[in-house]
């Protein structure tokens, strides 16, 4: 399993890009186009339940790093000091579940991953420095289907856990998410981007469901969060 310090990794590669020429401004106002893919850090996914003995328990879902892919459709307003822009935008997420721990006893049989696709709308402040250095910052809110799947078996029972799923379903949550990038222009009408984006939804439930006889232990409360570091193209009309 490969992991990176989230934060610390998606700032560091958004400063140390290369200085790369480009061939033209920022857009002037109007309607633009973009889609964006890249790569996801998430921490791991911690939450508390009560199992089918009445007894709390605690999960621990580690995660490796997945991929995010995504596009949007908004209006850019070009002001004096800076461009203003509004845009809806699609994301979907994915990470696959790499261990599971419970009462903090690393289960067995582990398997799955976890997904969100989200619905957001998004406010940014573009600044012009250089033909190179477009600066650009924001941040969006909206909702999201968050699910997670993940499989385990334990060696032993623990407050009546044995073989489980960690799932519940596909969850409606309320999420948001904060931006800051860099716009390199090709020309008038492309634009290539980089950025990086920290994403939460609000408290999520899942719930562990026995593999035995469908018995629910929980719901659980978990923290879901995404770290991301992306890269793509804006076409404007």
């Amino acid at each position: 399993m490969t992991r990176f310090p989230r934060p610390a990794l998606c700032l560091a590669v958004l400063t140390s890009l290369p200085i790369v020429a480009a061939g033209g401004a920022v857009a002037d106002s109007g309607i633009y186009a973009s889609a964006h893919a890249g790569l996801t850090f998430p921490p791991d996914i911690t939450a508390d339940g009560v199992s089918g003995l009445g007894q709390a328990f605690s999960i621990d879902q580690e995660l490796d790093n997945g991929f995010n892919i995504g596009g949007a459709v908004g209006y850019r307003f070009d002001l004096p000091a800076f461009d203003f822009r509004l845009e809806g935008e699609v994301t979907y997420r994915e990470q696959d579940v790499s261990n599971i721990l419970v009462d903090g006893v690393p289960a067995q049989n582990v398997g799955g991953d976890t997904s969100s696709l989200s619905f957001l709308a998004n406010a940014l402040i573009d600044i012009e420095i250089l033909p190179f250095l477009n600066p650009y910052f924001g941040a969006g809110i909206g909702i999201a289907g968050v699910e997670s799947d993940g499989e385990l078996s334990l060696p032993q029972p623990i407050d009546g856990i044995i073989n489980s799923r960690f799932d519940g379903g596909t969850e409606t949550e309320l999420v948001y998410q904060f931006i800051v990038g860099n716009t390199l222009p090709i020309n008038d009408t492309l634009e290539a981007f980089i950025d990086a984006r920290y994403f939460r939804a609000a408290d999520p439930d899942f719930a562990l469901e026995s593999a035995l006889d469908s018995s629910i232990f929980g719901p659980t409360e978990a923290d879901f969060e995404i770290f991301s570091l992306n890269v793509g193209l804006r076409f404007n009309f």
